[in-house]
């Protein structure tokens, strides 16, 4: 008895899985990091200063405050990006941390001076350099003080920072504003503002790093 064998249906051969790429992008909680510790090391920087001053400003505590302070400054750079994400729907949002980094910039540039321009040629040094650079000057020092302020008011507005977070972030604001029209007052105010601006930020990232692990 013959038995007709059924022909076989090919066998699909089995397609490798595509591996998507490596996402070289830091995520969203590191960058929060990075501007909690921008935040605490830019307050820190100035909280040595009162430890004492020399007209000099070549004592171990300003010296380390001076990097302290660029070194806060940069990280805090590094870190609003953590901010910006949360602004997908704030132009306002948006703006002020571009405003607010040009001005964490100009602060950095001006850590650098005092640092390794001061020392070599002094304050006659420094302010023949920003006479030449007055231009850039005239546009970047007002985002010091306008950055902050939109920021605070945006992060307010979009839950980003606590209203008492960004009341910090406003006062410490309000402060370099007072001391630009009043300079007698300059040494107590530039070290109040400075390290209540940084506890600012790293509060603000604290924050950002609590909705990074809720977003997951």
């Amino acid at each position: 008895m013959l038995t007709e064998t059924l022909p076989m249906a090919p066998i699909a051969a089995a397609r490798p899985v595509a591996v998507p790429p490596r996402d070289w992008r830091p995520r969203q909680r590191a960058k929060a990091i990075v501007l909690t510790a921008g935040g605490a090391i830019y307050a820190l920087s100035h909280a040595l200063n009162l430890l004492g001053s020399t007209p000099t400003l070549d004592s171990p505590a300003e010296i380390a405050s001076k990097y302290l302070f660029g070194a806060g400054a940069l990280l805090i750079m590094a870190g609003l990006g953590s901010l910006m994400s949360q602004f997908r729907r704030s132009p306002l949002g948006v703006a002020a941390v571009q405003l607010t980094w040009v001005g964490m910039l100009f602060i950095l540039l001006n850590a650098y001076q005092v640092l390794f321009v001061f020392p070599v040629y002094g304050w006659e040094g420094i302010g023949a350099i920003s006479e030449q650079a007055a231009i850039v000057n005239i546009a970047t020092i007002p985002t010091v003080i306008l950055g902050p302020i939109l920021l605070a008011i945006a992060s307010w507005r979009s839950g980003v920072m606590a209203w008492w977070n960004a009341m910090l972030l406003l006062a410490a604001t309000a402060a370099v504003a007072v001391m630009v029209v009043v300079p007698e007052w300059e040494v107590p105010l530039a070290i109040s503002s400075t390290i209540v601006a940084g506890i600012a930020y790293a509060f603000a990232g604290v924050r950002a790093m609590r909705t990074s692990e809720e977003t997951r």
